[in-house]
C-alpha cells in the first residue's frame, strides 16, 4: 500500500508535489468507511484510500506525477545493471526554470511492504549520479511510530548502516546505482521487502500503451494455462468479471495452435520461426452464445483479436485486478477509462472498494478525464485529485477535500467542468483562426 508518494523537479513538476493517500482531515472515518483500509498498527498511521482518482486538463501534469513514480520502479528493479557513466534515464529536470535545470531530481515514496511493514525510501539524483539515498522503516509489531534509519548514502561518502540492519555492508556501487536495488541480485534480506514492493507489488502502467496490451496477454494467457486451484480459483474469478461486464462472453480458454497452421516467408531464420511458434501457439480463445428466434443453440468460438478494443482492454485490467486483489497489490494506471465504458470503471471502483472481495487491502490509483466518476455516492471527496498547472508551467496538486463549502456541494461534476474546482483546460473559441482565404493556399 503506498501512504504517500512525492516528487521534485521532474518533467512539469517543479516545486515538490505530493499524492497523499490517507484520509484526509475535512471528511470524516464513518463516511463510505468502506472506502477506507484501516490499520491495526500504529506505526502505519491514519487509514488509507482504497481508491484514488486524479483529474486534471491534458498537459496538467497529472501523468508525470504517474511517471515519476513509474521512473522510482524502473530505477530500483534496474539500476543494478546499469554501466560505468551510463545516463539516469529518469532524470528528466523542469525546463521552463533554467535553475532547475541544473538542480537534481528527488523521488520519494512512504509505503506497506507484503511483509506488514512500513518503510520510506528517498532518492535524490542528477543525470549521471546517485547523490542520496535513504531507507527508513517502523517497528513491526513494537507499536512504534518513529521511523529507524535502515541505511543512508551520499554521493562519495561511506554508507550510514542503521542499528536494524542485518547482512552485508560492503559494497562496491556505482555512482549510478542504487543499493535497494542491489537485493535483486544479492542476499540481503533486510532489503528484499521493500524491493519486492516495486518489483512484485507495484503495477505501473499505462492503459494506452501498446506493451500494456501485449503484457496482460502474456498475464491472461499464464492465468489460464494453469492447473492447480490457485489457477482454477483465479479462472473462475476473471470469468466472473467478464461475465459481470456484460460484454456477452461466456467463457475464456486457452487453445492450443497446431504448428501447421503458422505461415511463415521462406527467408525467415529457423530461430525466429521458433520463438513466434512459442510466442503464439497457445491463444486466447472466447466463447459467445448463440441463439434462434430466443432459443439457445451452442457457443461459437471467437479469437481474442475478434473482440472489442475495449473488451481487450477490460479482459488486461481484469487479470491484473485478480491478482491485486488476491496479493495485495497496488495498481495504478494513467488514463484508466480509455476504451472502458464509465459503468465498467464505477464497476472496478467498486470491486477495489468491496472490503468482502478486497481482503488483503490492495489499491486502485489512476488518472481520468471521467467526470462521471466524479460523484459523492461512490467516492469520498478525499479520494479524487486535481492536477492543475500554473502560468509558468509547473504542476500543481490539489485535493477536492481540500476546498473549502464543497461538502455542501450537491453536483460535484458541474463545479469541475465549470473550472470552479481548477484542474480544467481554459479554452479560449475565440483564438481558434478559421478564416480561410485564395492566399492562404498555394496551387500545384
Amino acid at each position: 500500500m503506498i501512504i504517500e508518494f512525492a516528487a521534485t523537479n521532474f518533467r512539469s513538476i517543479n516545486e515538490r508535489a505530493v499524492l497523499d493517500f490517507r484520509l484526509s482531515g475535512q471528511v470524516g472515518k464513518k463516511e463510505l468507511s468502506d472506502n477506507l483500509i484501516f490499520h491495526s498498527e500504529k506505526s502505519h498511521g491514519d487509514p488509507l484510500l482504497r481508491t484514488a482518482l486524479i483529474y486534471g486538463a491534458n498537459a496538467s501534469g497529472k501523468s508525470n506525477l504517474l511517471k515519476a513514480l513509474l521512473g522510482l520502479e524502473y530505477m530500483v528493479i534496474n539500476s543494478h545493471k546499469w554501466t560505468l557513466d551510463s545516463r539516469i534515464p529518469t532524470y528528466e529536470p523542469f525546463k521552463l526554470k533554467v535553475d532547475s535545470l541544473k538542480k537534481s531530481s528527488i523521488l520519494e515514496v512512504d509505503f506497506i511492504a507484503a511483509n506488514d511493514i512500513r518503510y520510506i525510501y528517498k532518492v535524490e539524483y542528477d543525470f549521471d549520479s546517485i547523490i542520496s539515498e535513504e531507507l527508513y522503516m517502523f517497528g513491526h509489531k513494537q507499536q512504534r511510530t518513529q521511523e529507524s534509519l535502515i541505511f543512508s548514502r551520499k554521493k562519495n561518502l561511506k554508507i550510514t548502516f542503521g542499528a536494524d540492519y542485518r547482512g552485508r555492508r560492503s559494497f562496491s556501487l556505482l555512482k549510478n546505482q542504487l543499493l535497494l536495488s542491489r537485493a535483486a541480485i544479492e542476499d540481503i534480506p533486510i532489503l528484499v521487502e521493500p524491493y519486492r514492493f516495486f518489483s512484485t507489488y507495484l503495477l505501473n502502467t499505462v492503459a494506452t500503451n501498446s506493451a500494456f496490451d501485449e503484457l496482460t496477454l502474456i498475464n491472461a494467457a499464464k492465468i489460464f494455462d494453469g492447473k492447480d486451484e490457485k489457477d482454477i480459483l483465479y479462472q473462475a474469478a476473471l470469468v466472473s468479471m467478464i461475465k459481470a461486464a456484460d460484454v456477452g462472453i461466456s467463457d475464456i480458454y486457452i487453445k492450443q495452435v497446431d504448428e501447421s497452421e503458422f505461415r511463415f516467408p521462406e527467408a525467415i531464420p529457423e530461430e525466429d520461426r521458433q520463438k513466434l511458434i512459442e510466442r503464439y501457439q497457445r491463444r486466447i480463445k472466447t466463447s459467445h452464445p448463440v441463439y434462434e428466434n430466443g432459443v439457445y443453440l451452442r457457443e461459437e468460438e471467437f479469437d481474442l483479436s475478434e473482440e472489442s478494443l475495449g473488451t481487450r482492454k477490460f479482459l488486461g485490467m481484469a487479470t491484473f485486478i485478480i491478482d491485486a486483489l488476491q496479493n495485495g497489490m497496488v495498481i495504478v494506471v494513467d488514463e484508466l477509462d480509455k476504451s472502458l465504458h464509465p459503468l465498467l470503471s464505477r464497476m472496478l471502483i467498486r470491486i477495489f472498494q468491496n472490503p468482502e472481495m478486497n481482503t488483503k487491502n490492495a489499491q486502485l490509483i489512476f488518472s481520468t478525464h471521467d467526470v462521471s466518476l466524479m460523484d459523492k455516492e461512490i467516492l469520498r471527496r478525499d479520494q479524487i485529485y486535481l492536477i492543475d498547472k500554473e502560468l509558468d508551467g509547473e504542476t500543481i496538486v490539489g485535493r477536492l477535500s481540500n476546498i473549502s463549502g464543497i461538502s455542501k456541494v450537491v453536483a460535484w461534476q458541474k463545479w469541475y467542468m465549470a473550472g470552479m474546482l481548477r484542474g480544467v483546460p481554459g479554452i479560449n473559441d475565440y483564438q481558434i483562426d478559421m478564416k480561410f482565404t485564395p492566399q492562404n493556399f498555394e496551387h500545384a
